[in-house]
């Protein structure tokens, strides 16, 4: 799940710098992901964590606002981890600029489908800047998705998995 929550992430920011941005996985402490993309000629790798605001079915309870409390109480300085939230539910009446948000990080950022059909998605943030930035997206689009990755005979992953979905692809990186 977290690598297409990844692909997804990284195809809005994609979208909307107008720039290939890939990824690969990497957990860490703080952070689910690297993100590259160049910008001047610059190549930039950006850690992220992936968060979720997960289905009603899984936890009702739950909101965005929690999901941002405990990020502030977590990582009160991290400047330098952009944290991506998937709104993962129907969401009715969302209005990103009256939530509270922890300023301890370098950019928060909300995305998701914008109904069931999961071909639309939208992309708000950076949250810190302007929470009222949306832009949508499409998934799945006319480009091509694959992954490639290596199993034991158990069944379990060895190394690392590549990720293409047309223009973004996922590197592999070794810190």
């Amino acid at each position: 799940m977290e690598g297409r929550q990844a692909a997804l992430f990284c195809h809005g920011i994609s979208t909307r710098i107008g720039r290939e941005v890939s990824f690969t996985l990497f957990e860490s402490a703080d952070y689910d992901i690297v993100a590259k993309f160049e910008e001047g000629g610059v190549t930039r790798m950006v850690p992220v964590q992936l968060k979720e605001l997960p289905p009603s079915t899984v936890n009702p309870t739950i909101e965005i606002q929690d999901i941002l409390d405990k990020l502030g109480e977590k990582l009160p300085d991290s400047k330098n981890l952009v944290m991506a939230i998937h709104i993962n539910r129907a969401v009715q009446g969302l209005r990103p600029a009256e939530l509270r948000i922890p300023t301890g990080l370098g950019e928060i950022w909300l995305y998701g489908a914008k109904d069931d059909t999961q071909q639309g998605w939208f992309l708000i943030g950076d949250m810190l800047k302007d929470a009222n930035l949306v832009s949508e997206f499409q998934y799945p689009s006319n480009v091509i998705y694959s992954a490639v990755w290596q199993q034991n005979i158990l069944g379990n992953r060895k190394g690392n998995i590549t990720l293409s979905l047309g223009s973004l692809s996922m590197f592999n990186w070794k810190p």
